[in-house]
């Protein structure tokens, strides 16, 4: 019986290492070069992952819905390569600019054939973009975004805890973040691990899975201008 266990946990050990190579090696090579292309035109709006949050979604009000990952209009092959090239309502938004100008045939090929993996096969078109996802800088703009978008409606846009969410959650209720004075480790453990890493509130989400590591760091420059704000009011 124990020879059986231990065949059997063997196997499931060899089975579980060979899924984990196969996962790691997923991404098409294939489709790099449109991964590069994506990533130097197309995030802005699209978001590093096709899901429409980038940018300029993010912050302009009533931009239209950017996801890639959920057809409108443009569905086949074909129609996609016509909405890349052609851009405006072929894509479904009249936001999209036409790129037949800027690429060439082969390289809107690319993207149409790389927009159309996201929706059959996304993990593999998620592996092959951060494959080629570049560095990026933080910076305290990125920041001001991200915090609009995803910290505001807690901490208010302000950052003083009058956000929407303030009327719900009273015990605790959000903190005025241009009164904090913790230290730029702290903040980012909160921000990466929510609050219940740090010993806080359970109700402060974590964002390692929505923000990149710089991005995070975008969101804490902008939290330092908040504060840099707060003590313009008292001078």
């Amino acid at each position: 019986m124990r020879f059986i266990i231990r065949h059997l946990m063997t196997a499931c050990g060899a089975i579980l290492a060979l899924s984990l190579s196969s996962a790691s090696s997923a991404h098409d090579e294939t489709l790099v070069p449109a991964a590069e292309i994506y990533h130097e035109r197309c995030v802005i709006c699209h978001g590093a992952q096709g899901f429409g949050d980038g940018l300029l979604p993010m912050y302009m009000g009533r931009y239209p819905n950017t996801s890639l990952l959920t057809p409108r209009k443009a569905t086949t092959l074909d129609e996609i390569r016509l909405a890349i090239a052609l851009g405006g309502t072929q894509g479904g938004s009249d936001k999209s600019p036409p790129w037949i100008d800027e690429l060439s045939a082969t390289e809107i090929d690319q993207l149409a054939e790389l927009v159309l993996r996201m929706r059959e096969d996304r993990n593999m078109a998620f592996q092959t973009l951060d494959s080629v996802r570049p560095e990026s800088v933080p910076s305290a703009l990125e920041g001001r975004v991200l915090f609009k978008t995803y910290c505001s409606r807690c901490h208010g846009e302000g950052g003083y805890g009058d956000g929407r969410m303030s009327r719900v959650y009273k015990d605790p209720g959000p903190f005025p973040l241009v009164y904090s004075v913790s230290p730029h480790g702290y903040l980012t453990n909160i921000i990466t691990g929510g609050g219940a890493s740090v010993g806080r509130s359970e109700i402060m989400p974590t964002f390692k899975e929505q923000l990149r590591p710089s991005q995070i760091q975008s969101v804490i420059l902008h939290l330092y201008s908040l504060r840099q704000l707060r003590v313009k009011e008292y001078e």
